[in-house]
């Protein structure tokens, strides 16, 4: 976790919240800010209702999700 201000913290693109919440669900490599590639065990996702694209990006999330 990193603070919404650092740059690059926030992913605003529905596709690829989509990818990032499927691999965090699936336990798969998801993207560091470095660029690199790391595993990190969740037990939730986040989503900020007031990010730009808020509903498109829980959309988007969800349909990866119940993808299976």
């Amino acid at each position: 976790l990193v603070s919404r201000e650092t740059p690059g913290a926030l992913i605003a693109s529905p596709g690829m919240a989509a990818q990032q919440a499927r691999a965090l669900a699936h336990d798969g490599p998801v993207s560091a800010l470095d660029g690199g590639a790391i595993r990190v065990r969740a037990d939730t996702i986040c989503l900020h209702s007031d990010t730009p694209g808020a509903l498109k990006i829980a959309q988007a999330v969800h349909a990866a999700l119940n993808r299976g």
